[in-house]
């Protein structure tokens, strides 16, 4: 039986790299989704962490208060 598949395009879609460079949707393997996808995980983390610091400074006002308190009431 007779395609029209030569060996050059065999190669090309046996290609690995060729192969992830192609799938230019979202979530696919292209480098420039790869980079999108990074870059909003990074931006995710970085808000994440601002979070994080914000709530661990306000359990540390929270503690120093109550640490106050506790010691008005001993006193």
């Amino acid at each position: 039986m007779k395609t029209g598949l030569t060996d050059e395009l065999i190669r090309e879609a046996l290609d690995p790299t060729r192969n992830a460079q192609s799938k230019k949707t979202i979530g696919g393997s292209n480098s420039e989704e790869v980079s999108r996808q990074l870059n909003r995980l990074q931006a995710n983390l970085d808000r994440d962490n601002g979070i994080l610091e914000s709530r661990i400074g306000q359990l540390k006002n929270a503690k120093e208060e109550l640490e106050r308190k506790v010691a008005e009431a001993i006193a």
